[in-house]
C-alpha cells in the first residue's frame, strides 16, 4: 500500500483523481477514477456587541451575540461553538444566528469579557476562531435616605444619597423628581426635573461620603413623594438608576383660647387688653380646633410669673389651666403653647392688673376719724352728707349698707345721714 498527500484547493468544488499501480513484474492496472468533494474553509464573524448596562441587583448579566459566516458558505448549516461549551446552529435559512445563554454573560464587576468561538460547516469544515467582546457600563445604584422622616410646614428637609462605590464622587448626573404611586400603589415619576446636576454637595461621615440635595419647602400639610435618578454615561451608553422615597408634613396646630375671670361664665370672658384686679382667679380654656390628634401638649407661661406644668389633653381641647393675676399693678403677658406631633403653635394674651383699690370715705363736714365713729354731737338735728371715693383709683359702682343689714342704702357715691340713725 502506498499514501500519498494531495493539498486541495481553498475554493467549493469536485475534484477526480485517476490512480493505476504497476506491479514489480511490469504489470499494471486498470485506471481508477477518485472523486473528492472540496469545501471552502468556513468563515465566521460576529456583529460588534453593543455595550450592556451591569445588573443592578448585582447578579451577572446575559448578553445576546451575533454569529455570521461567510458568503462561501451558502447552505447556512452548520454549528458555532465557544470556548465554554456554548453551541448554536444555523437552520440553513440565514447566514445570521443569535445565540443567549447564561454563560455568555458579564459578572458584576466586568468592564469587558472576552470569548471565542468557531464555526463548523455542514461539510465538517472548520473555520479559525474568533473572539466576540462583551462590556458593560456599571448602573449607578444609590439609595436614599431622608434626614427627618417628618417635618413642620416650610421646614428645611434634606435626603441623603448613598452609593455602591463607597465613593460619592463619579460624576454621575442626579436629577430630583416629584413622584407618586399608580393604581397598583408602585412608585413612578411625576413630570419633569426639579433639579439636575453633575455633583451635588456632600457629607461624610465615617469612612462614607453622601451626597446632600435639600428638597422644596412644603407650606401644606401631607405625605411627599420624590424621586433621584442616578445618570452613569460611558461612550455614549447610559445606564440610569431610580430611588424613591418619602416623608410627612405635619400640620400645625391652631389655638382658640377664651380667658375667663373667678370662673367659667360667659359674663366673666375677659378679652385681650382688659384689667382685672390684683391675684383675681383667672381661668384659660384652649382648644386645637383643625389638628385634634389624641394627645396634645399644653404649657401656660408668663413673662412676669413662672409658669405652670405642662397640661396634656386627651383628645384636642387641654383642661382648663387655672392662673392668678399679679399681686401688683401692671402687664402680664400669658403665652399658651400647644405641641402636635413635633409641631408647635401659640397663642399670647396681655391683660392688665389695675392699682388696689382704697376706699375713703368724709362727711359734708368734717373728715371721719380713723375709727369712724365721731360724726354727730349732742344736739345735732341737721342732715349731714357722706361721700365716698378712691384714693388712688376711681370707683364707678357704689353700695352702701348699714353693718348686719343688706338692705341697700344708696347705690351713688353719696349717702344722707340723719343723728340718731345708728
Amino acid at each position: 500500500r502506498t499514501t500519498n498527500t494531495f493539498v486541495a484547493p481553498n475554493e467549493k468544488k469536485t475534484i477526480e483523481y485517476f490512480i493505476s499501480c504497476t506491479t514489480d513484474n511490469g504489470c499494471e492496472s486498470t485506471d481508477t477514477k477518485v472523486s473528492v468533494e472540496v469545501g471552502v474553509k468556513p468563515t465566521l464573524d460576529f456583529v460588534p456587541v453593543a455595550a450592556v448596562c451591569s445588573d443592578p441587583n448585582g447578579g451577572q448579566t446575559p448578553v445576546t451575540v451575533t454569529a455570521a459566516i461567510g458568503a462561501t458558505n451558502t447552505t447556512n448549516i452548520g454549528r458555532v461553538t465557544f470556548d465554554n461549551g456554548v453551541f448554536g446552529d444555523f437552520d440553513g435559512s440565514s447566514s445570521t444566528l443569535e445565540i443567549s445563554d447564561n454563560l455568555l454573560s458579564l459578572q458584576r464587576y466586568d468592564e469587558t469579557r472576552t470569548y471565542s468561538a468557531t464555526y463548523t460547516d455542514g461539510n465538517g469544515c472548520q473555520s479559525d476562531p474568533v473572539t466576540v467582546t462583551l462590556s458593560q457600563v456599571a448602573t449607578p445604584i444609590i439609595s436614599a435616605q431622608v434626614e427627618k422622616d417628618k417635618v413642620c410646614p416650610n421646614d428645611n428637609n434634606r435626603v441623603l444619597l448613598d452609593d455602591a462605590t463607597i465613593d460619592f464622587s463619579k460624576g454621575y448626573r442626579y436629577k430630583l423628581y416629584e413622584a407618586e404611586k399608580d393604581a397598583n400603589d408602585k412608585y413612578q415619576i411625576k413630570g419633569s426635573a426639579l433639579k439636575s446636576w453633575v455633583i451635588g454637595n456632600t457629607i461624610t461621615s465615617g469612612n462614607r461620603t453622601y451626597g446632600v440635595i435639600d428638597l422644596p419647602r412644603q407650606s401644606a400639610s401631607g405625605v411627599y413623594m420624590y424621586a433621584v435618578e442616578s445618570e452613569n454615561t460611558v461612550n455614549g451608553k447610559v445606564c440610569r438608576y431610580t430611588t424613591f422615597f418619602e416623608y410627612k408634613v405635619n400640620q400645625l396646630p391652631t389655638i382658640d383660647l377664651v380667658v375667663y375671670k373667678n370662673s367659667v361664665n360667659a359674663a366673666n370672658v375677659i378679652n385681650n387688653g382688659d384689667a382685672v384686679c390684683p391675684e383675681t382667679p383667672l381661668i384659660f380654656q384652649v382648644k386645637n380646633t383643625t389638628y385634634n390628634l389624641t394627645s396634645t401638649e399644653w404649657t401656660l407661661s408668663s413673662d412676669k410669673q413662672n409658669g405652670i406644668a405642662p397640661t396634656t389633653s386627651n383628645n384636642a381641647d387641654a383642661s382648663p389651666i387655672s392662673w392668678f393675676a399679679m399681686d401688683k399693678a401692671g402687664t402680664e403677658t400669658i403665652t399658651i403653647l400647644a405641641v402636635n406631633d413635633e409641631c408647635s403653635a401659640n397663642v399670647k394674651f396681655q391683660y392688665g392688673v389695675s392699682t388696689p383699690a382704697v376706699l375713703r370715705i368724709t362727711s359734708s363736714e368734717t373728715k371721719l376719724p380713723a375709727d369712724g365713729t365721731t360724726l354727730f354731737c349732742l344736739g345735732d338735728t341737721e342732715t349731714k352728707k357722706l361721700t365716698a371715693s378712691g384714693t388712688s383709683s376711681t370707683f364707678s359702682d357704689f353700695v352702701w349698707k348699714k353693718e348686719g343689714n343688706a338692705t341697700t342704702l344708696s347705690t351713688v357715691n353719696t349717702l344722707d345721714v340723719n343723728a340718731g340713725d345708728d
